[in-house]
């Protein structure tokens, strides 16, 4: 969309180059298609640098649908034939180059730069000292005089934040004019106004835990302050938390340290450090989602940890960490269940039967009846002969084991017996002639049980009557 201010912005530009330095919002992309569509003929051979891929889509696009003869085209990795690349540069028009793929054809001298007619500069403020673009205008400029350079950029904070970088990035652009386009302007106020926008102002409060979150850090934040307050080098009439919280506080103080930065002790360094991260999180904690700004802690923990950041020892650093955790995770409890064994043992129980007298049937659990009632019969004769004694601890000893040995035995004997015969009435049992065998076995070994219980019953009342 073309506003009103947009054709004196244009107007500036074409009586001199310079820097224009618009506000945010006011349509740096419009401005920017306006000059494209200018110089998009074969004539002219103009180069775009710093516009971003979906940008570049969207003024084609839009060039396309106008009718322009000669759209825009661009030059990327993918473009790997040098002759190809030479060949679209002869061709002239608005190309859109990455200025890594620009710098080294300008050096292998594969694009003529006697017919360069302009530089159009996307994203002014990050050229700086370091950035391949400043590298490609410099390179340009001093093969070609006449050419144009022509910056743009909606970003002016980014310029105000260091000393002199204004200055310095025009010198870096190689223009002498900047021309600035604030809000406030004449012209962008009365084209604001035609078309004043309803505004609609929401307030969502915080949650308990974002609020507990917030307090924290401002807890933090004001530590890290009364720390930074006792370097002698930093004037503290604007550490206050307020600033700390609304301004751009960590450029402020480097500002202050600038001129002594190599100086300064590491505390203090870190103590900075602190600041611009609480401000970071400040920041997430009202924009982002709770699984984004926990990753994000999380993922600064060890740094912390390594550097030994202060904070960390506080109680308020640790409330920020656990209740950060605690939006994301809840602890869930669940009734206790039981273990698998004990569930197999509940499953493999049998049901009892009940006959007509109430009694349980033998049936269904063969031989338990009778193995509790034999057991019981022998044990009882045995503990009887133990009383009886009283003096001779030995004999009653060796009475009581056989005597309890005895009615293990016959029980188990009585009972697999028991079992055999009310499978084989029921018609239901399957065993082989071994098991049959095995229990004629136990038999045997269970008489000879009862031989030995009696011998050392008579054994016991015979040494009983001596005495």
């Amino acid at each position: 969309m073309s506003l009103l201010f947009h054709k004196h912005v244009c107007k500036q530009q074409l009586e001199e180059d310079g820097l224009t330095v618009l506000g945010r919002g006011l349509g740096v992309e419009s401005l920017l298609l306006r000059f494209v569509k200018a110089y998009s003929r074969k004539q002219n051979l103009v180069l775009a640098l710093g516009v971003p891929p979906p940008l570049q889509l969207e003024l084609c696009e839009e060039l396309c649908a106008g009718g322009v003869a000669c759209p825009p085209r661009a030059i990327t990795n993918e473009t790997s034939s040098n002759d190809y690349r030479t060949s679209l540069y002869l061709q002239g028009g608005v190309l859109f180059v990455t200025p890594w793929i620009l710098i080294l054809d300008l050096l292998l001298r594969r694009i003529p730069t006697h017919l360069i007619t302009g530089v159009l500069v996307f994203d002014a403020h990050k050229v700086s000292e370091y950035s391949c673009e400043a590298f490609v205008l410099h390179v340009i400029r001093e093969a070609n005089q006449e050419c144009f350079i022509k910056a743009f950029t909606d970003h002016p904070s980014q310029l105000a934040g260091e000393f002199g970088k204004m200055q310095r990035t025009m010198r870096l652009l190689f223009v002498k004019r900047l021309y600035l386009w604030p809000r406030f302007h004449t012209d962008v106020r009365m084209t604001l106004e035609q078309r004043a926008p309803e505004v609609v102002e929401v307030h969502p409060p915080l949650s308990p835990s974002m609020r507990r979150i917030q307090e924290a850090i401002q807890e933090v934040m004001q530590a890290c302050l009364d720390e930074l307050k006792l370097s002698n080098k930093l004037d503290i009439t604007d550490l206050t938390l307020e600033n700390g919280l609304y301004k751009d506080f960590d450029a402020i103080v480097r500002r202050q340290l600038e001129s002594s930065w190599h100086t300064v002790g590491a505390k203090t360094r870190q103590l900075i450090a602190d600041l611009q991260l609480l401000r970071r999180l400040v920041a997430m904690l009202l924009s982002s989602d709770c699984v984004t700004f926990n990753r994000f802690l999380e993922a600064q923990r060890p740094a912390l940890i390594a550097q030994r950041s202060i904070w960390l020892l506080l109680d308020a650093g640790g409330r920020i960490f656990s209740l950060a955790k605690l939006r994301v995770f809840r602890r869930v409890r669940r009734p206790p269940q039981p273990s698998e064994g004990a569930a197999k043992r509940v499953k493999a129980e049998p049901k009892e039967e009940l006959d007509s007298d109430g009694d349980a049937s033998d049936g269904d659990v063969p031989g338990h009846g009778d193995r509790m009632s034999t057991g019981g019969d022998d044990g009882i004769g045995g503990d009887g002969i133990g009383e009886d004694i009283g003096g001779d601890g030995a004999a009653a000893a060796v009475a009581v084991a056989a005597g309890d040995g005895g009615g293990g035995d016959g029980g188990t004997m009585k009972g697999t017996t028991d079992e055999t015969t009310d499978g084989g009435t029921d018609g239901t049992t399957n065993d082989t002639a071994s098991d049959m065998c095995d229990v004629e076995d136990e038999a045997e070994s269970a008489k000879d049980a009862r031989g030995e219980v009696a011998a050392a019953r008579e054994s016991v009342q015979t040494a009983a009557a001596g005495n």
